[in-house]
């Protein structure tokens, strides 16, 4: 029985280790210098290129269907303008940072 209760506390305390460590975000602000498809996004922060992967999000790629629509789209919304990348420190398979990107109160995502 103590064994019990005992696997249940450390269950309890791992979900909420995990839970905060899922919710901890990071943010800074950066001025988007490309688009590479809908979804990817290269941005300048302290004169470093950072490419990022629109989380939650998946547009066509450039050789599908509407890829180039989706690019364009992407371009309009905010080429050249300086956004809010918020972030959990997530990068992808291809070394690309995992964020949600605003611009004021809208979220480009």
């Amino acid at each position: 029985m103590r064994h019990g209760i005992l696997m249940a506390l450390m269950l309890v305390n791992t979900s909420i280790w995990t839970y905060s460590q899922t919710w901890t975000a990071d943010s800074f602000a950066a001025k988007v210098i490309g688009i590479k498809d809908g979804d990817t996004y290269v941005v300048l922060y302290h004169n470093e290129e950072i490419v990022i992967r629109l989380e939650h999000i998946d547009c066509p790629e450039s050789g599908q269907a509407f890829g180039k629509n989706a690019k364009q789209y992407a371009s309009k919304l905010c080429f050249g303008k300086t956004i809010e990348v918020l972030h959990h420190n997530k990068i992808d398979r291809y070394g690309r940072l995992i964020a949600t990107l605003y611009d004021g109160d809208m979220n480009i995502n």
